[in-house]
């Protein structure tokens, strides 16, 4: 497991991701009319997930578990909501509208795949592997999907001071940093799994979404 992305070599990463940013930032051209605009749809989706495990959490308290995944809610549940409202508090805290319209002004563009080996520069040229997925959106975005990839990982960085590497040489607002930390916080994987138990959209054993649970913990990790 994952010790094969260094402190070093995800500052570069973050480093050139602002360039890229700069570069296409405010971009008008064929492609540009044909990009899809996610701003704010982030935020959302997570407060969305978040009211259905609230609501599942409980109803759960007041009932009986029939298999062990439901214990393992039961037992975590609370825990994770209480984890998702920290996250989705601070992130709105932090001048989130002021974002929204400095994303909508400046036509930001991201990748919405930003991991580590998704571009790459030669010479002075910034390599994308994959353009399909590009979209309008917060410079931020592609931060917290570039941190949560290498958490999914299980990759152990210092992800605040990444977070703080990337608002500085992109010379964000300082508010910025804990927009991205509360969202970085936001417990993806565990509600991932929760969700699909809900619309049992994978065809796995109690057990298996149990399991599925406790890896998921790992990967989400301990908040920043």
């Amino acid at each position: 497991l994952p010790d094969r992305v260094t402190f070093e070599e995800a500052v570069e990463k973050l480093q050139l991701l602002f360039e890229l940013h700069k570069r296409i930032k405010g971009y008008e051209g064929d492609i540009g009319n044909h990009l899809p605009s996610l701003i704010g749809e982030l935020m959302e989706s997570y407060k969305a997930q978040l009211r259905r495990l609230k609501r599942d959490v409980a109803n759960l308290k007041s009932a009986v578990p029939v298999n062990i995944f439901e214990k393992e809610l039961k037992r975590y549940g609370e825990a994770l909501v209480s984890r998702g409202e920290r996250a989705i508090a601070l992130a709105l805290s932090s001048d989130y509208t002021k974002k929204v319209y400095r994303s909508m002004n400046n036509n930001e563009i991201c990748l919405e795949t930003a991991s580590i080996d998704s571009f790459y520069q030669i010479g002075g040229v910034i390599y994308v592997k994959a353009l399909n997925k590009c979209a309008y959106n917060l410079l931020e975005c592609d931060v917290i999907d570039f941190i949560n990839r290498l958490k999914k990982q299980r990759v152990q960085l210092p992800y605040d001071v990444l977070i703080k590497v990337y608002v500085e040489a992109s010379y964000l607002e300082d508010s910025s940093y804990d927009f991205i930390r509360g969202m970085v916080n936001y417990p993806y994987e565990c509600i991932k799994v929760c969700t699909r138990y809900r619309t049992m959209k994978k065809p796995w054993t109690p057990e298996k979404y149990a399991q599925s649970l406790r890896t998921a913990m790992i990967k989400d990790g301990e908040e920043i």
